[in-house]
């Protein structure tokens, strides 16, 4: 969507592929009904979670996986482009920060990304929307877990709702993030844009070293070709290098060094009372006491969201009922856990791994298509050395407030589909996005990171949209 508003507003003519149907409201719908059911929308990775796999997180819908995310929008750092010169790991991106910086700023501009100066970054000096004001949480927690600074959040504007108290009531509201839909409101109307949805790209043809076609298959089983001069292929990390796979346009790097991240949510036990109700949203605050460091050439980098809601308790009731403990006295236990644990989550990178990769399948999913099959080892010991440093750091840290770590599991995982198509010289792409081999075939959206870090990926690669769609208007090949 952002590559086509830079193309739409310089006059060019834009066709966009799209596996859902058109629904500019989709976005005001509950998350389970933003994805329609039907054949072109049907979920094609594989294996499934139930037989081992890892949980993958995706829209097949006009508007994408924005409208799945919850509009946490950090950049990355600077060293985050150069691991391997700095810390000996991975490989450098072809570009940095201060070549992303303008569009990094431009991209903030359009998500209406809420925020504030920081150190860390250069350049954050234009948020366009001011930081929701510090939870009760962070008034806490933050002069302990130094550098500590607001969450960079992408939200149509900044909401303010409690939170209930234990066991009372539920979050019956989700707070609403920008998605692409609100770009697409915009843009769609405008001469020169087309728009084939419920159609899934099944293959690029190509000859003499460019694509001359777009090979489409839509949810009722027709089939069309698009003649096009340029072609973008905008999917996910999955996505991309499958659609390169099934158009013949194999190579030793592409659908591999997958990435994801590791989601790990962390409860406090503290000596003294915390207040959860006091906040304006969720994830109000970000720690990057362990982002940075020469030490990330032997452990992962992460980052430390404090989570304002506090301890989810449906667990902990289920298990209590199941021991035979009456209503009051649960209701008496949990009401003192909750009131005594804080909840914060970490984001932490793994080394890039070549045993993380995508490959056909030899089944097919409801349009014939080979599904993708993703293979996704566990996380590494590196990442664990991360976890167990964060976990160890915070004991110290929040010592004054007689911080135990008291439980440990998984977040959310799998919404990150990064570097199956990567910038480089031996990538698949190089500096600009475009596919080496293929002179009109450009890859944008996470596949073409050569590395990530700790930190969320989707202000990036709305950076990384910008500049290409602003590239290909200079370029006007």
């Amino acid at each position: 969507m952002l590559v086509a508003r830079e193309l739409l507003a310089a006059g060019e003519e834009v066709t966009i592929v799209e596996r859902g149907p058109l629904r500019l409201d989709a976005d005001s719908l509950p998350a389970d009904r933003r994805e329609a059911r039907m054949a072109s929308t049907e979920h094609n990775t594989g294996p499934s979670p139930r037989k081992g796999g890892h949980p993958w997180l995706y829209g097949y819908a006009f508007g994408g996986s924005s409208l799945t995310w919850s509009g946490v929008a950090p950049r990355l750092l600077p060293s985050d482009f150069e691991t391997h010169s700095r810390f000996g790991f991975g490989r450098d991106w072809p570009i940095d920060y201060d070549d992303l910086l303008p569009y990094f700023r431009e991209a903030e501009q359009v998500m209406r990304v809420s925020g504030t100066v920081s150190k860390l970054f250069p350049g954050t000096d234009s948020y366009p929307l001011p930081p929701a004001r510090p939870s009760a949480v962070d008034r806490m927690l933050g002069p302990l877990l130094e550098p500590f600074e607001p969450l960079p959040v992408a939200r149509p504007e900044l909401h303010s709702h409690g939170y209930p108290p234990p066991l009372e009531g539920g979050l019956d509201t989700v707070e609403p993030s920008f998605t692409m839909l609100e770009v697409a409101r915009e843009l769609v109307g405008s001469d020169g844009l087309a728009i084939v949805d419920r159609a899934a790209a099944a293959r690029l043809r190509t000859s003499g070293g460019r694509v001359s076609g777009v090979e489409c298959v839509a949810a009722d089983g027709s089939r069309s070709e698009i003649s096009a001069r340029r072609v973008v292929a905008a999917a996910h990390g999955i996505e991309n290098a499958a659609l390169l796979l099934r158009s013949g346009l194999e190579g030793p790097a592409v659908g591999r060094w997958l990435n994801a991240h590791t989601h790990v949510v962390l409860q406090l036990e503290l000596d003294r009372p915390i207040d959860h109700g006091d906040a304006q949203t969720r994830d109000s605050s970000i720690s990057y006491a362990w982002t940075e460091g020469e030490w990330r050439s032997d452990r992962a980098s992460a980052v430390v969201i404090p989570f304002n809601p506090g301890m989810l308790v449906r667990e902990g009731v289920v298990e209590g009922l199941a021991s035979g403990r009456d209503g009051a006295e649960l209701r008496r236990e949990m009401s003192e856990r909750f009131a005594r644990t804080a909840v914060v989550y970490a984001s932490l990178e793994d080394l890039p791994r070549e045993d993380r990769f995508v490959e056909l399948s030899s089944s097919r999913d409801a349009l014939g298509l080979p599904r993708s099959e993703v293979h996704f080892p566990p996380d590494s010991d590196y990442v664990e050395r991360g976890l167990q440093e964060v976990c160890t750091g915070l004991e110290e840290r929040l010592a004054p407030l007689g911080a135990r770590v008291v439980g440990r599991g998984l977040g959310g995982r799998g919404g990150h589909m990064l570097g199956t198509c990567f910038m480089g010289p031996e990538g698949v792409v190089d500096e600009n996005l475009r596919h080496h081999s293929i002179e009109n075939l450009y890859l944008a959206g996470g596949s073409a990171f050569p590395t990530y870090s700790a930190l969320h990926p989707t202000v990036t690669i709305a950076a990384l949209a910008l500049r290409l769609g602003q590239h290909l208007v200079r370029d006007g090949a």
